[in-house]
């Protein structure tokens, strides 16, 4: 029997290797902000200038999983976080988001609670704004994001334990230069 942290190192590796571009769930207004929503799937890198997850070296964030109890949206590659808090996503202007003394620190999960909203500063300069929709469970492959998934790593993940918190669901506006 493989140990715990062998098992999710495991998960990890598979995760990140069988991950390539994130569903189209991002719409952009002439000129303006692109907007979408997408599950950053549990021990997934996510690019938010590109909506795309499982690169390592092009991502703004990865969504750590230590444990069941522990997980962390860790900032990468120069990007930088600071949690707002429960307020009024459609209220926070751009304006609002440059103001901001941004942190390369990761955020635990505590903080990520649904209706959560973050300020992301990108590797490319750019910032946007991220709410906690929900969670999905690992179990769960009904979103557009689980088509990054193998089929060999759904049947591993389907004999682990169920997490309900295991992949992070957020809506985001992304305001560019």
């Amino acid at each position: 029997m493989l140990s715990s942290w062998t098992t999710w190192f495991f998960l990890a590796l598979v995760a990140t290797v069988t991950q390539v571009v994130s569903g189209g769930s991002d719409e952009k207004t002439q000129d303006g902000p692109v907007k979408g929503r997408t599950a950053i799937l549990g021990t997934s890198m996510w690019d938010i200038e590109t909506n795309k997850q499982g690169d390592e070296k092009s991502c703004d964030v990865w969504w750590e999983q230590v444990n069941a109890r522990e997980q962390f949206l860790a900032p990468r590659n120069g990007a930088a976080l600071f949690v707002l808090g429960k307020i009024e996503f459609d209220k926070i202007t751009r304006e609002d988001l440059e103001a901001l003394k941004y942190s390369d620190k990761k955020v635990a999960n505590e903080s990520l609670v649904c209706g959560a909203v973050l300020a992301l500063r990108t590797k490319e300069g750019n910032f946007a704004k991220l709410k906690v929709v929900k969670y999905r469970e690992l179990h769960d492959f009904s979103f557009p994001e689980a088509k990054l998934l193998s089929a060999d790593w759904k049947a591993f993940a389907l004999k682990q334990p169920n997490r309900k918190t295991y992949h992070l669901e957020v809506e985001w506006v992304l305001y560019r230069k």
